[in-house]
């Protein structure tokens, strides 16, 4: 969204989805992998055409997103 006033504008991305993919791109940089998903974007790609070259693994962490803890699988490159 946009923030600021008439003098200085800045756009940024706010919100439970910016702050998943950021303890995403963390966990992706733990694991050393190239790619990290979770499961929901996983199925939505499966569902719209994408072929993949090997079934990724899949672990369970625990992440703090959209305001409370949950239990998310991510999905990574064997």
């Amino acid at each position: 969204g946009a923030l600021g006033g008439e003098n200085r504008l800045e756009y940024t991305a706010i919100g439970a989805a910016v702050n998943l993919a950021a303890k995403l791109e963390k966990q992706n940089n733990s694991a050393n992998s190239r790619a990290l998903t979770d499961r929901a974007t996983w199925q939505r790609a499966l569902e719209q055409g994408y072929v993949p070259v090997r079934e990724p693994r899949m672990i369970a962490m625990p992440v703090t997103a959209g305001g409370g803890d949950t239990e998310l699988t991510v999905l990574y490159p064997a």
